[in-house]
C-alpha cells in the first residue's frame, strides 16, 4: 500500500490511527500493543508519527528476504487465471476487466489484450506478460520518477500491489483506460 493512500489526511506523516486503518485494509488486526511496538520500532525521531523516510526504511526491512511484490503479482495473475491452466485467456481477462462495469467496451478490452498477446495465441502467460506489462506501466503511466517503479526486470521492493479481486480489477481497468487515451 502506498504512503499516500495510508496518509489519509495528507499531512506527509502517518499517525497510529492511519497505520491501524491500513493494517485493517490489508487484512491484519494488530492489537494496540503490537501497533505501539511497530510505531516505536519505525519512528526513529520519536515524534509519534512515521515520516515518508521512516516508511521507506520500514518497507526495505520488510522485503529483504522475499520479493512480496513479485509474489503478489503472481497471486493476482492466478486470480485472473480461473481455469488454472497457467494462462489468462481473452475470456478470463474480459471477465475481470468488465466485471460490474458497463462503461468498458469489449473492443477496448480486446485491443488492450492484443497489445500484450504478442504471439497472437489468445493467451497471456505470467512471465511474458509481466515482462512487457511492467515496462509499459513504467513508460506510459508513471509521470514522476518512473525509475522508482522497477528494479531490473521486476517491481522494485517497496512497491505494493494489493491482491484481492476488487483491487486487481481496478488496476486493470485503470490500465485499460490509460492505454486507450494514449
Amino acid at each position: 500500500m502506498s504512503f499516500e493512500k495510508i496518509d489519509v489526511n495528507g499531512d506527509g506523516r502517518l499517525s497510529k490511527s492511519e497505520l491501524m486503518k491500513a493494517a485493517a485494509l490489508l487484512g491484519f488486526n494488530p492489537t494496540e500493543k503490537e501497533l505501539t511496538e511497530m510505531m516505536r520500532s519505525v519512528d526513529r525521531n520519536n515524534d509519534g508519527f512515521i515520516s515518508f523516510k521512516e516508511y521507506i526504511e520500514m518497507m526495505k526491512g520488510n522485503y529483504i528476504n522475499i520479493n512480496m511484490e513479485a509474489e503478489r503479482m503472481k497471486a493476482a495473475f492466478k486470480t485472473l487465471d480461473k481455469n488454472n491452466d497457467g494462462y489468462i485467456s481473452l475470456k478470463e481477462f474480459k471477465a475481470a476487466v468488465m466485471y460490474n462495469d458497463d462503461s468498458i467496451l469489449a473492443e477496448e478490452v480486446e485491443e488492450f489484450f492484443k497489445e500484450f498477446d504478442k504471439d497472437g495465441d489468445g493467451k497471456l502467460d505470467y512471465n511474458g506478460t509481466l515482462g512487457r506489462l511492467l515496462p509499459w506501466i513504467r513508460d506510459n503511466l508513471l509521470r514522476e520518477r518512473p525509475e522508482l517503479f522497477m528494479q531490473g526486470e521486476t517491481v522494485r521492493p517497496g512497491i505494493l500491489v494489493l491482491v484481492n479481486d476488487a483491487d486487481w480489477e481496478l488496476m486493470v481497468s485503470e490500465l485499460l483506460f490509460s492505454s486507450s487515451e494514449n
